[in-house]
């Protein structure tokens, strides 16, 4: 039952990724081993 919620092995595209919201969802997707791509208007690390 616990791999029905599972996020593990999976892929995310967060559109604003770089700033507030979106970088918190890019954080928490990160971790538990999702493959995120991040879309934004802003340079990454700016």
């Amino acid at each position: 039952m616990s791999d029905l919620f599972s996020i593990t092995n999976k892929c995310a595209l967060v559109t604003g990724g770089s700033t507030g919201i979106g970088e918190m969802f890019v954080r928490g997707f990160v971790n538990p081993g999702v493959r995120v791509y991040m879309v934004s208007r802003i340079s990454f690390g700016r």
